[in-house]
């Protein structure tokens, strides 16, 4: 890894030309040697990016784990292309915000999604205007555009258009399982489905926003053009299930296949969840023999 400096066979710590690291003074992203000092240097730093970045030497390392922790990273509107892996394994207690990923291509046996893991610390972590244009995102359970597992996190204006999906449980259009998280202004548009292959997984959990809103989650003002076509049951044209958590203004336009339960917004509702204010306007079809719960909503 280029950033890496040496002295005497010993990694020493990256050298940004501008900056020193704190909120108002970040380290600036001028170049690819400074993005990767700043996955070497990913706890407690502030970070602006003022270029485009080509991130193919990054995708190269498929398998290394890189992770922010308790950092802000400021795309500055800048582009990020070629990139053929996960951006981050890990977003822990860190903001990421104002970047815009082009035909990102992510294949994982396992989570995929651009940030696999959004969790917290002290505090959660927060993504603010992310913009995700033509990705192909295929992965096993936890996939998604932008996050495959969501934990105490706070998103939005975030768009993912044009994304193709492909995993088999816990999969969405944007976040693959969102718990204790906020979702606001949000939008996404492709296609989702599950594996057609025997799966691992009894419930696919597929929805053209996210897969499974658990625990006190809710998404405000969002919405979802993306069929979702699951191989297995709870599947929705937003949210394959959503338990314990509220949607709000929201709409969804896709068409949805799948087992049972199945709906044209939620393929099922638990709990004290609710919706309002709320339209969906896909077909919806059941695959089941005898299918118990499908519904146009």
């Amino acid at each position: 890894r280029r950033c890496r400096q040496c002295k005497e066979g010993v990694n020493m710590a990256y050298d940004f030309a501008h900056g020193s690291g704190t909120a108002n003074d970040p380290y600036l992203i001028e170049n690819t040697d400074d993005f990767w000092g700043a996955i070497e240097e990913y706890n407690g730093n502030h970070f602006l990016q003022t270029v485009d970045l080509d991130l193919e030497e990054y995708s190269m390392y498929p398998d290394e784990i890189n992770m922010f922790v308790n950092c802000v990273y400021d795309g500055g509107n800048h582009k990020m292309i070629n990139l053929e892996r996960s951006f981050l394994n890990y977003l822990i207690g860190s903001e990421l915000k104002n970047l815009v990923f082009v035909s990102p291509k992510i294949s994982n046996s396992h989570e995929a999604a651009l940030i696999e893991y959004a969790v917290e610390t002290s505090h959660g972590s927060k993504l603010e205007n992310i913009i995700i244009l033509g990705a192909s995102v295929a992965g096993k359970s936890f996939v998604g555009s932008l996050i495959g597992y969501a934990y105490l996190a706070e998103v939005s204006d975030c768009f993912a258009l044009g994304s193709t999906i492909e995993g088999e449980c816990y999969v969405g259009g944007l976040i693959g399982m969102m718990d204790e998280c906020t979702v606001e202004r949000c939008v996404v548009h492709g296609e989702l489905q599950t594996h057609t292959e025997p799966p691992a997984f009894s419930n696919s959990h597929a929805g053209g926003f996210a897969g499974f809103a658990v625990s006190n989650s809710s998404i405000f003002q969002c919405g979802a053009d993306v069929d979702v076509n699951a191989w297995q049951n709870y599947a929705g044209g937003f949210v394959g299930e959503c338990t314990d958590s509220e949607i709000e203004n929201c709409y969804s336009l896709g068409d949805v296949i799948g087992k049972d339960y199945v709906g044209g917004f939620v393929g099922s509702m638990f709990g004290s969840g609710y919706t309002k204010k709320c339209f969906s306007a896909g077909t919806v079809t059941a695959t089941a023999e005898t299918p118990d719960y499908v519904a146009g909503f």
